[in-house]
Parts: C-alpha cells; sequence; structure tokens
C-alpha cells in the first residue's frame, strides 16, 4: 500500500485532486506530457464534438466496441499455426 501524502499547497489543489496515492499515477505528469498533443488535435475521440455528456459516452462506447469487433475479427482471421507463441 502507498505512504498517504501531504496535502498541497493551496495553488496546486486543483492538480492534487487527480493524484492519487492510491494507484501510483501521476496525472500531472500526464498532463504535461499530453498538453501538446491535445492542443494539435491529435487524439482520436474529442467529447467536446458532442452537444451532451451522454451523446459523448455512447459515441465512446460505440467506437471501443468497433474497435473490440475488429480485433476479434483479425484474431480470429490467425489460423493457431501461424500464432506466435
Amino acid at each position: 500500500m502507498a505512504p498517504e501524502t501531504e496535502v498541497e499547497p493551496a495553488d496546486d489543489v486543483a492538480a492534487a485532486e487527480h493524484d492519487s496515492p492510491i494507484d501510483e499515477i501521476d496525472y500531472e505528469e500526464i498532463f504535461q506530457s499530453t498538453q501538446a498533443d491535445y492542443e494539435a488535435g491529435r487524439y482520436c475521440f474529442n467529447s467536446e464534438d458532442y452537444a451532451t455528456d451522454e451523446e459523448a459516452s455512447a459515441a465512446l462506447l460505440a467506437w471501443i466496441d468497433s474497435i473490440a469487433e475488429r480485433v476479434k475479427r483479425e484474431a480470429a482471421a490467425v489460423s493457431p499455426r501461424d500464432a506466435e507463441g
């Protein structure tokens, strides 16, 4: 279990809300490392393209489902003899 962390200074409260000592994910580092891609529009899915959160969620789930179906089709097309392993 990760040790508890001290409370961040008041000006870092917004960033600290995303840091979780439980899962040990540094969200601030993720934000910093992906900001340029976000600003350049290099993401496959943008929830801002939808009028409501519900529409965005439905579209995201449909997109993920389509990816899963494509992976299943491609995996089924590989015979066991051709599979690595």
